[in-house]
């Protein structure tokens, strides 16, 4: 046992004659004092407890309270070493699977910049087109509406002069000039 292991009351060491034992309150107990106190009361802290002799033969967790702190701490940093390297290769596969994640995401947003910068160049073209058929269908609405306007000969006494019913004599034809005039209900003399 370890060199610090001795009776809390007597401060005796393991030996022969003085065999030690721990109570549940966590103080260490020689038989001799143990003797002297009260049945199933600490005499160091007064507790009610109950009394567990040191032997070969004490549950796997006395015997942890005893145990060499040294071989306790290695156990431990070991268990503590495998838990730090698995969940650090976890995290690094998942980093390493966003990173991955991130750069296909930087991929497509670099194409679809092209693409908006493809489309802007497309719009800005369209847009100059339509202006330019704009500009063509106007001028030629401005050219079919001068061909529509009738050539009226201008008179000083009254602008421009309206059209005016001509008699169909007018035209130089006898025929066409009496069926005219009869279907207006007019008469004119024979030629």
């Amino acid at each position: 046992m370890p060199y610090w292991i001795c009776c809390n009351s007597c401060f005796n060491l393991p030996g022969p004659d003085c065999q030690l034992a721990v109570a549940s309150c966590g103080h260490v107990i020689c038989n001799m004092c143990f003797q002297k106190g009260k049945q199933g009361e600490c005499m160091i802290c007064k507790a009610k407890c109950q009394v567990t002799p040191l032997s070969d033969k004490s549950s796997a967790e006395v015997k942890a309270l005893f145990s060499d702190i040294n071989s306790v701490a290695t156990k431990h940093f070991t268990e503590i070493s495998k838990v730090l390297l698995f969940q650090a290769r976890h995290q690094k596969r998942l980093l390493v699977h966003y990173q991955k994640r991130n750069e296909k995401l930087e991929e497509v947003l670099l194409k679809m910049k092209q693409k908006i910068q493809q489309m802007s160049k497309t719009i800005t073209a369209q847009n100059a087109y339509i202006v330019k058929l704009e500009s063509t269908l106007q001028h030629q609405s401005h050219l079919a509406e001068m061909q529509m306007t009738p050539n009226l000969p201008y008179r000083r006494d009254t602008g421009w002069e309206t059209p005016m019913f001509k008699p169909p004599s007018a035209y130089g034809h006898p025929f066409m000039s009496s069926l005219s005039m009869s279907s207006l209900g007019a008469t004119c003399p024979p030629p």
